[in-house]
């Protein structure tokens, strides 16, 4: 007799629980794609930001897995949005950020994000998130402050696709590790539920 397995991508994990007590944007939101990576995916439970001039952008984050250094950050293939040139901060006390010099090739589903200088980090043996960041240096903030969580996975276009529209929720409750909790802390009507 066989094992059941089972398989779980950036399309089919579910990181928003309760739909049915969560409330959507009728009608949907109108999505910056200019500054995403095309062909990577964005998961379920995506923060993204108000609107500006009727648009919004993906709040930018990524896990960053164990082993990585001060200037190489191990992340999961295609998990992430981050080109050379974005800024990346952990969001902790000092805001210090620093330029992403390259984002190397797959090898083994790990890219690395190659920082321009080393950033103070909790340490190899965990991971953490890190974030989009609006200036270098110390003092630095968020890029860009969520207000909405996207409802639905999905696949960043490959052509020139300027907006994209998509559904999105401003209440519902995700699961632990969905969201960063910098972004978590603007995001006052989306809840963690630890499993």
């Amino acid at each position: 007799m066989r094992q059941i397995q089972t398989y779980e991508d950036v399309l089919t994990r579910k990181n928003i629980i309760n739909k049915d007590k969560a409330w959507d944007i009728p009608g949907g939101v109108s999505l910056r794609t200019s500054n995403l990576v095309a062909g990577n995916y964005l998961p379920e439970g995506t923060p993204i930001s108000a609107p500006s001039s009727g648009l919004r952008y993906v709040c930018k984050q990524a896990v960053v897995e164990k082993g990585s250094t001060a200037k190489s950050f191990k992340v999961k293939q295609g998990s992430h949005h981050f080109k050379a040139g974005d800024l990346v901060t952990l969001g902790n006390t000092n805001g210090t950020a620093r330029h992403i010099a390259s984002v190397s090739a797959p090898s083994g589903g790990i890219e690395k994000i190659n920082l321009s200088t080393a950033i103070g980090f909790p340490g190899t043996s965990q991971s953490f998130f890190i974030y989009e960041a609006n200036t270098a240096g110390t003092g630095a903030a968020l890029k860009r402050t969520p207000d909405a969580i996207l409802k639905y996975p999905i696949e960043v276009p490959k052509d020139q696709m300027v907006i994209f529209g998509a559904d999105a929720y401003t209440r519902a409750d995700v699961v632990e590790g969905a969201i960063g909790d910098k972004y978590l802390e603007h995001l006052k009507f989306i809840n963690v539920v630890k499993y």
